[in-house]
């Protein structure tokens, strides 16, 4: 008997199935950017389905029964799916993007740039406290000081000098003035001439820092010079590394009045005397009071007494008055000259002797000194370098530079001026 018997043993059915499985894909875009973009796409996917099946078997079995039988069976089937996957599909999207890209961009910017200027020296110009003062001179004089200028430097740093410009004015032609000498400190440094009214001293000379330089101006007149010379300093030049200025400029100078020499005829009285051999080196002065050099050793018809080296007072016992003619020549301004001592015979103990001097005749050195009958040097009273008229008055006490009393006898006073030199005698009794 043929029978059926159900029996529920699955089959395993291999099947193949092909899946999508996603992929990073970089988009193209003008931005260079990859997007990641998400779809949904329906695909066919065979799947592996369990799907009992009833199936009859017929067994041939020794019972001869007929057993029907239930068995499962895994069958490949091709059944459409709908599912979700997500597939990375390469997309060409064009997405504007805003980027920060650098590039050089041409500005104009207005950039404040601290620098460093020195700024510049300022030099002090003034005249000083000793300027030369106004003077008359004849035609044909040399160094007559004309200007002085101080040049002070307030700086720590040292200004090189290169030049000085004297200007002259006046009534005066400047052609007339043969030269002009430049001292600082005075030491000459330049010499220089005039071309129209300046003339330009071009040296090398150091200011020091903190510090400062006198400056002085001497001028030679030619035979041909007349008139007014007004003088001024109104220019300078130097450098510390770069040009300086000088404040005060211009400086004054003195105005010098130059007259040409005339000849004046001039009565004279001139006393000889026979009854002495003592020279006397006293020069004569004439009546209208000018200034008079003589090669002739001649006596005043004062009667002043002659003192001889044995202390003796020797008056002169003849005058022979010679009256002669000379022409002097004499400036058109009054001068004087005066030369005296207070006592011939001199006691110390009735106090000082005096000594007066007036002069008017310069430029020039100026000294008075005492001298013993042998020529011993007893004792200078003044010496100095006379730029202007004199009128002084000395004392002396009977001692000398060493501050001892000098012995009795014969002292001579030694008077030397710019143009004459003078002696008087005195007797000293202790």
């Amino acid at each position: 008997m043929n029978s059926f018997t159900p029996s529920g043993t699955p089959t395993l059915t291999a099947t193949s199935t092909s899946t999508g499985t996603p992929l990073p894909t970089a988009t193209m875009t003008p931005s260079h950017t990859a997007t990641l973009s998400a779809t949904t796409t329906a695909s066919a996917t065979p799947s592996l389905t369990a799907t009992p099946t009833p199936s009859a078997t017929t067994t041939n079995t020794p019972a001869a029964t007929f057993t029907p039988t239930s068995t499962a069976t895994l069958t490949p089937s091709g059944t459409p799916t709908g599912t979700s996957t997500a597939t990375l599909t390469p997309t060409f999207t064009f997405t504007l993007t805003a980027t920060k890209t650098p590039s050089p961009t041409p500005t104009s910017t207005a950039t404040a740039t601290p620098s460093l200027t020195p700024t510049p020296l300022t030099v002090l110009a003034s005249q000083g406290t000793n300027p030369p003062p106004n003077s008359n001179q004849l035609s044909g004089t040399s160094n007559v000081p004309v200007q002085q200028l101080v040049l002070t430097n307030p700086s720590s740093s040292a200004v090189s000098m290169s030049s000085l410009t004297l200007t002259v004015g006046g009534t005066g032609n400047s052609a007339n003035i043969t030269s002009v000498t430049l001292y600082a400190n005075g030491t000459p440094v330049g010499t220089a001439t005039f071309t129209g009214t300046t003339a330009v001293f071009n040296f090398s000379g150091m200011l020091p820092a903190s510090s400062s330089v006198t400056y002085t101006v001497s001028a030679n007149f030619g035979t041909g010079a007349a008139g007014t010379y007004s003088f001024s300093m109104t220019g300078a030049a130097g450098n510390n590394g770069q040009p300086v200025f000088f404040s005060g400029l211009p400086v004054t100078g003195a105005t010098v009045t130059v007259a040409q020499a005339t000849s004046t005829p001039t009565s004279t009285n001139t006393a000889t005397s026979s009854a002495t051999a003592t020279p006397s080196n006293t020069p004569s002065l004439t009546s209208t009071g000018t200034a008079t050099r003589t090669p002739t050793i001649t006596l005043t018809p004062t009667m002043t007494p002659t003192r001889t080296p044995t202390g003796t007072i020797t008056p002169t016992p003849t005058v022979t008055a010679t009256r002669t003619v000379t022409f002097t020549p004499t400036a058109t301004f009054p001068t004087f000259d005066q030369f005296s001592v207070s006592e011939n015979l001199f006691k110390p103990s009735n106090g000082p002797v005096s000594i007066q001097v007036g002069y008017s005749v310069f430029p020039g050195d100026y000294s008075l000194k005492i001298f013993n009958s042998a020529g011993e040097h007893v004792l200078t009273l003044d010496s100095k370098y006379l730029t202007a008229a004199i009128t002084e008055s000395y004392k002396w006490d009977g001692k000398n530079k060493y501050g001892a009393d000098c012995a009795s006898g014969v002292y001579i006073f030694y008077l030397s001026e710019p143009y004459s030199k003078k002696i008087k005698r005195i007797i000293l009794v202790r």
